[in-house]
C-alpha cells in the first residue's frame, strides 16, 4: 500500500494519536441544575461515542462515582427515554431527570417481572443496577429485551457480574444479540467504561481496608440437628429438594439464629398447606402452594377439590412422609430457640463496634429480614438504633417511613436538616434493599451481618458509604463471621473468592471487599480482641482477619501502594482504562493541534525505548483502533499488547524541537513497521469484508437464511428478478446486528406462515429497516494506518 510519510517529533505523534483515538473534550459541565465533575463529563462523551458506534454501552464505574447523573444528562439527547430501576430508586430517578432538564418514563424491574410496563417504542433505554437483568430465561429479561428493541441501551452497574462472565454477556446481548456470547474479554471490554476511585484523584472518596471479622461462636449440635432433618414432601411439579432445603436452612443459620427460626416457621406453614390439600386427596403445585401459605404463621383456607388440582392416588403414603418431616421441623425449631444466645452475641459485637467508633454513623447489612429484626430487638433500647426492611422502618418509639429513617440517619446525604438529638439515628440495621443506589455517605462504618453469595453484593453494601461528597477519609468495614461449622459446609468464602476471580478477569475487582489477612495498621489480630459471652462459657471473640488467600487480579504500576507491578494480571476493562489514561496524559504534554492526516498520509516518528516495538493508530471507516507489536512479534489490537507498548512510551519534555533530521535516519525502521501494520490491516479488512462480525449465531437467523435461499431457488421465471432483489435485502436483514429483543421477534417471523413467499420477504426487509438497519448497507470499511510511533531499543 502506497503511503506518504509526514515525519514528526514523537510527542507530536503521540498527541495526534491521543486526540484522534479518544476525541476532543468538549462536554459542558452544567446540565440543568447539576454540574458534572470532569470524570463524569468524560464518561458522558465516551457514552455518546459508543452509542453511535455500537448501539449500547455499560457504565461500570466504581460504586459512588456518580453514574446516575451521567446517564440522566445523556437522556437530554433523546426524545423518548425509559429508565428501568429497582422500585426503591424510582423517586430518585424522577428527581435526577428533573434536575438535569430531561424527561422520561421510569418503571421498576418488579413491574416488568409481572409482565407489566409500557408497550411503546423508546429511543433510549437506561437500566439502573443492570445486574437485575442478567438472567435471560426470565419474564423480566424478555420484557426488557422487547423494550430495548430498536433503542440505544445504556447499562449502569458497578457490579454487573455476580456469578460468571455469562452475566455480562447476557446484559450486552440486550443490544448486541447472541454475538455477545461469542466475544472474547477484549471485545467485551470495548463496550465497558470502568473507572476506579484511584482514577479520579481530584475527588474526595473514602479509602477502605479489608473487612475485619466479628467472631460470634458456634453450635455444632444445632448443625447436626439441621443435617438430620427428614426430607420434605415436594409439591407436584418439583423434585425431592431435600438437600436444597437443608442447604437453605444452614445458609439462614449462618446469618442468624432468628433467620433459621423464621425459615422453620415457614416450613411448618407450608407443611400445613400440604396437609390440607392431601386431606382433600390433592397434591398442589408450587404456585398453588404459594397462594395458600400466606406468611410464616397462617394458611389461607382453601378447597383443593374446587380447584383444578389433579386427584392424588397415593395421598396416604405422602401424608406419612409429610408427617415425619413436620415432626422433624418442630423438634428442630425447639432446638433452634435454645440457641438464641448467638443473636445476643451478634448484638453485643455491634455494640463493641459502636464503642470503637464513638460518634460515627454505622450501617449494618443483612440478606434476611429476620436477622435485621432480631438484632434490632436485642438493641432496640440502645440509643439511636433503627431497623429498615421491606416492611418499613422502626425505632424504639415505633414505626417510621423509609424516607424518614434514611433522613434521620443520613441527613447530609439526603439534603435535609440534621434531626434533633433525641431523633438522631446512628446505627441503621437494614436488609440489602438499601444496598443499591442510595447515598448513605454520612456513614463511615459498614458491617456485614452475614456474607452474601456474591462479592458484588458486598461491594454494593460498602459503596453506600464510599461516595462522592463523603466527608470522612476512611470507611471502616466489619464482617460478622458465620459459625465455623456452617462455613465448612457451605464454603461461603471460597465461593465468593471464585466469583471475585471471574469478575476480576473482565472488570477488575478490589480484593479489599472480602475479609483480608492483614490489619489496616499492620498490627496482629490479637491486638484487636473483643470479648463476648455465651450461656455455656466465656469465649474469646475477636475482630480478626480471614486467611490470606489472593482475591484475584490486581492492577499495575500507578495503582494503590503495595500492589504488584510487572507481570501482574490486569482485567480487560482495566487495561483499556490504563491506555486511555496514558493517552490523556500525552494530549496534555503538548499544545499541538496537528491536522488529521490526509488520505494515504501517515504521521510517523521514532522514539528510544527500553524494548523495541510499535504503536499505531488505524482508521477503520469512521472509527479508530490502536494496534501494537513488541519486538518482532505479530501486530495486533489486543489490549495486553497495546498496554505493553504504551508502558514503554516516555513523552519528551521538549515537544517542539525539530527532530526531522534525526527521524530521517530511522526511516527504514518506520517503513518496516508500516509494512507489518499494513499486513494486519489487510487481514482485518478481509474479516470485515467476509462479514465475520455479523455471522449468524442464532437458530432463527440460520433458519431465516435457509428460507430465503429456498424462496429464491423456487421463484417463477417471470418474478425471478424481483424476488432476487427482495431475497438479497432479506439476507442483509437476517444477518444485520440486532439485540436480544429483535432476535426473539425474528424467531416468530421465521416461523410465520404467509400467503406468498414474496410477502414474507418484504416482511423480513421491513423488519430490519424498522430497526435502523439500512437497506443498502455500506461496503466493508477501509482499514488504513494514520499514525505510527516506532520504538527503537
Amino acid at each position: 500500500m502506497a503511503h506518504t510519510l509526514r515525519l514528526a517529533p514523537p510527542a507530536e505523534v503521540l498527541a495526534l494519536i491521543a486526540r484522534l483515538w479518544s476525541g476532543e473534550p468538549h462536554e459542558a459541565a452544567k446540565h440543568g441544575t447539576i454540574v458534572l465533575r470532569p470524570h463524569q463529563r468524560s464518561a458522558l462523551e465516551r457514552l455518546r461515542r459508543m452509542l453511535r458506534e455500537q448501539g449500547g454501552a455499560l457504565l461500570a464505574d466504581d460504586v459512588g462515582l456518580g453514574k446516575t447523573y451521567v446517564a440522566a444528562a445523556l437522556a437530554r439527547d433523546y426524545e423518548r427515554v425509559l429508565v428501568v430501576a429497582p422500585s426503591t430508586l424510582r423517586a430518585m430517578w424522577h428527581d435526577a431527570l428533573r434536575d438535569v432538564g430531561a424527561t422520561g418514563s421510569v418503571v421498576s424491574y418488579a413491574t416488568l417481572s409481572r409482565g407489566g410496563g409500557p408497550r411503546e417504542r423508546f429511543d433510549l433505554v437506561l437500566l439502573d443496577e443492570a445486574h437485575h437483568a442478567r438472567t435471560p430465561g426470565t419474564r423480566r429479561y424478555a420484557r426488557i429485551a422487547e423494550l430495548a428493541d430498536g433503542a440505544h441501551v445504556v447499562l449502569l452497574s458497578a457490579t454487573p457480574i455476580h456469578n460468571s462472565r455469562r452475566d455480562l454477556a447476557a446484559l450486552l446481548a440486550l443490544y448486541l444479540g447472541a454475538r455477545a456470547l461469542a466475544l472474547d474479554d477484549d471485545a467485551l471490554a470495548r463496550h465497558i467504561i470502568r473507572r476506579e476511585r484511584d482514577d479520579v484523584p481530584t475527588e474526595r472518596i473514602p479509602e477502605t481496608t479489608a473487612p475485619l471479622r466479628l467472631l460470634v461462636g458456634d453450635d455444632h449440635e444445632l448443625l447436626r440437628a439441621i443435617l438430620a432433618l427428614p426430607p420434605p414432601l415436594p409439591p407436584r411439579d418439583a423434585g425431592s429438594g431435600g438437600a436444597l432445603v437443608v442447604w437453605g436452612l444452614v445458609r439462614e443459620w449462618a446469618s442468624s439464629n432468628a433467620a433459621l427460626v423464621g425459615a422453620l416457621r415457614r416450613r411448618l406453614v407450608r407443611a400445613g398447606a400440604l396437609a390440607a390439600a392431601l386431606e382433600g386427596g390433592r397434591l398442589p403445585s408450587r404456585r398453588e402452594l404459594a397462594t395458600w401459605a400466606c406468611d410464616d404463621r397462617s394458611v389461607q383456607l382453601a378447597f383443593p377439590e374446587l380447584l383444578d388440582v389433579p386427584v392424588c392416588t397415593d395421598a396416604a403414603k405422602l401424608q406419612l412422609v409429610l408427617a415425619l418431616h413436620e415432626r422433624g421441623v418442630r423438634a428442630l425449631l425447639q432446638r433452634a430457640r435454645a440457641s438464641a444466645w448467638t443473636d445476643a452475641a451478634r448484638a453485643q459485637q455491634l455494640r463493641d463496634v459502636r464503642a470503637l467508633h464513638d460518634g460515627e454513623k454505622i450501617v449494618a447489612f443483612t440478606q434476611f429480614a429476620d436477622t435485621a429484626r432480631a438484632i434490632f430487638r436485642e438493641m432496640r433500647y440502645d440509643a439511636g438504633v433503627a431497623v429498615l426492611t421491606a416492611r418499613g422502618a422502626s425505632v424504639a418509639g415505633g414505626a417510621l417511613s423509609r424516607s424518614e429513617a434514611i433522613a434521620r440517619f443520613a441527613p447530609r446525604a439526603s439534603g435535609v436538616r440534621a434531626p434533633r438529638a433525641i431523633e438522631r439515628i446512628d446505627l441503621l440495621i437494614a436488609t440489602d434493599l438499601l444496598s443499591e443506589g442510595v447515598n448513605l455517605h454520612d456513614a463511615s462504618v459498614v458491617v456485614h451481618l452475614d456474607l452474601p453469595w456474591t462479592p458484588a453484593r458486598m461491594e454494593q453494601r460498602v459503596g453506600r458509604s464510599r461516595r462522592l461528597g463523603a466527608l470522612h477519609a476512611r470507611t471502616a468495614v466489619y464482617a460478622m463471621q458465620p459459625p465455623a461449622s456452617s462455613e465448612a459446609l457451605l464454603g461461603v468464602e471460597q465461593r465468593l473468592r471464585a466469583k471475585l476471580g471471574a469478575t476480576g478477569r473482565l472488570l477488575g475487582a478490589d480484593g479489599d471487599i472480602l475479609p483480608g489477612s492483614t490489619m489496616p495498621d499492620g498490627t496482629t489480630p490479637e491486638s484487636t480482641m473483643l470479648e463476648s459471652t455465651t450461656p455455656e462459657s466465656t469465649m474469646s471473640q475477636s475482630i480478626a482477619p480471614v486467611n490470606g488467600v489472593d482475591a484475584g487480579p490486581v492492577t499495575i504500576t500507578d495503582e494503590k501502594p503495595g500492589r504488584e507491578t510487572e507481570g501482574t494480571r490486569v482485567s480487560a476493562a482495566r487495561r483499556q482504562e490504563l491506555v486511555l489514561r496514558a493517552l490523556e496524559c500525552w494530549r496534555g504534554k503538548t499544545g499541538s493541534s496537528m491536522a488529521e492526516p490526509r488520505a494515504s498520509e501517515i504521521v510517523a516518528g521514532t522514539m528510544r525505548a527500553s524494548a523495541s516495538g510499535l504503536l499505531a493508530l488505524v482508521r477503520e471507516g469512521d472509527e479508530y483502533r490502536l494496534v501494537a507489536a513488541a519486538n518482532d512479534g505479530e501486530v495486533g489490537d489486543d489490549t495486553t499488547l497495546v498496554l505493553e507498548s504504551v508502558r514503554l512510551v516516555s513523552v519528551p519534555s521538549d515537544a517542539s524541537s525539530d527532530a526531522a533530521s534525526a527521524l530521517e535516519t530511522r526511516q527504514a525502521d518506520i517503513e518496516s513497521a508500516l509494512d507489518r501494520v499494513d499486513r494486519w490491516a489487510s487481514r482485518r479488512a478481509g474479516v470485515l469484508a467476509a462479514g465475520a462480525d455479523l455471522e449468524p449465531r442464532t437458530q432463527a437467523r440460520k433458519l431465516a437464511l435457509r428460507r430465503v435461499a429456498s424462496i429464491a431457488a423456487r421463484a417463477p421465471r417471470h418474478r425471478r428478478s424481483e424476488i432476487t432483489r427482495l431475497a438479497a435485502l432479506a439476507r442483509q436483514m437476517a444477518t444485520a446486528p440486532y439485540g436480544a429483543g429483535a432476535e426473539r421477534a425474528l424467531e416468530k417471523l421465521v416461523a410465520l406462515d404467509m400467503k406468498s413467499d414474496e410477502a414474507w420477504l418484504r416482511r423480513l426487509g421491513d423488519f430490519g429497516a424498522s430497526r435502523h438497519s439500512t437497506a443498502n448497507p455500506p461496503s466493508a470499511p477501509r482499514v488504513e494506518p494514520v499514525a505510527i510511533l516506532v520504538l527503537v531499543k
